[in-house]
């Protein structure tokens, strides 16, 4: 991929550090002469946004359990979920069709236990 950095101009390296939830061709990062499309990103709080996957409880929940073995088991479920609906969108793409984006593996959620923590 480091050919790939080299051959791409200052604007396509600007586009790559930002994402998008329209994922497509006119999507900020999707460069079609270097078949690389865009990065993506989804929200994990109590599972996947997205249609047809798992539910948990929100995350106050999950940290007033005090659990984190619970809570590792949880954050294990949703990164299969990702990879599993990643492997899948792979499998039925036509083949070097990178006008649409494959489900995002990069899940944003709370980074500490806010029942816990003083400051909040």
């Amino acid at each position: 991929r480091q050919r790939d950095s080299e051959a791409m101009t200052f604007e396509e390296k600007v586009a790559q550090l930002q994402t998008t939830h329209n994922p497509g061709k006119d999507a900020p990062g999707y460069i079609a002469r270097l078949r690389l499309q865009e990065y993506t990103v989804t929200e994990c709080l109590h599972g996947l946004a997205r249609a047809n996957v798992t539910v948990f409880p929100q995350s106050i929940s999950l940290a007033a359990s005090f659990n984190p073995a619970l809570l590792h088991q949880v954050a294990t479920a949703i990164g299969r979920e990702a990879r599993g609906l990643r492997n899948a969108f792979e499998a039925e793409r036509p083949k070097n069709n990178f006008s649409v984006a494959p489900p995002a593996l990069t899940c944003f959620s709370p980074q500490i236990n806010i029942v816990r923590d003083p400051r909040w």
